[in-house]
């Protein structure tokens, strides 16, 4: 049985505060899955300057990738590798703290709709907006896109605010075949690699 690996974190930090990547790693069946040992996860930040993460396991599956108080504001790139395999890259903001700073916000997918289905049939997921402090936050709803399937062959989701920091995409599929399930904020993937699922 493989191993996948799905990414998830912050598109905003502050300097000088800790930053937290979380690695999932799943089985082909969605769960938590451990890796072994004699696999080693990497993840650096390069931009203005270069940072490199700590990883810690947190729980079954979850490992957390750690850059201590990065201290210089710009534009970074963050690379993770797996055993060298160049598992993602994402640019990531490094800002300094003010008094009028919103606090970093971090996306949590869940639902049905990242399971097999049904065409013709309705379904759905949730997406969860995190602040720093994990409390709910509400984020631009026209920043959020939920896109199935190919260029030739797009659907939208229909997103709505059910209440802070919480949006429902619903969708219904008309033919049947592979989607992938594209979760994107500010046009930035959330769930990577993006997820695909069969509808019959």
């Amino acid at each position: 049985m493989g191993t996948r690996f799905f990414l998830e974190g912050l598109w905003q930090q502050f300097i000088n505060t800790r930053v937290t990547f979380k690695l999932l790693a799943k089985d082909d069946f969605g769960n938590p899955k451990d890796t072994p040992a004699s696999v080693k996860m990497i993840a650096v930040l390069r931009g203005p300057k270069e940072y490199h993460a700590t990883v810690e396991k947190e729980s079954t599956g979850v490992y957390a990738l750690i850059f201590d108080k990065p201290d210089y504001e710009g534009d970074y790139q963050m690379s993770v590798m797996v055993n060298g395999h160049l598992l993602y890259q994402w640019l990531v903001q490094l800002r300094p703290q003010t008094a009028h700073s919103g606090a970093a916000v971090t996306f949590l997918v869940d639902g049905p709709g990242l399971g097999n289905g049904k065409v013709g049939v309705p379904t759905h997921l949730f997406i969860h907006a995190r602040n720093g402090q994990k409390q709910p936050v509400d984020v631009p709803i026209y920043e959020l896109q939920v896109l199935l399937g190919t260029s030739l062959n797009e659907k939208k989701a229909r997103i709505t605010k059910e209440s802070i920091g919480e949006y429902k995409a619903t969708w219904t599929l008309d033919r049947a075949g592979a989607y992938p399930v594209d979760v994107r904020y500010h046009g930035n993937s959330i769930l990577v690699p993006v997820p695909t699922v069969f509808y019959t």
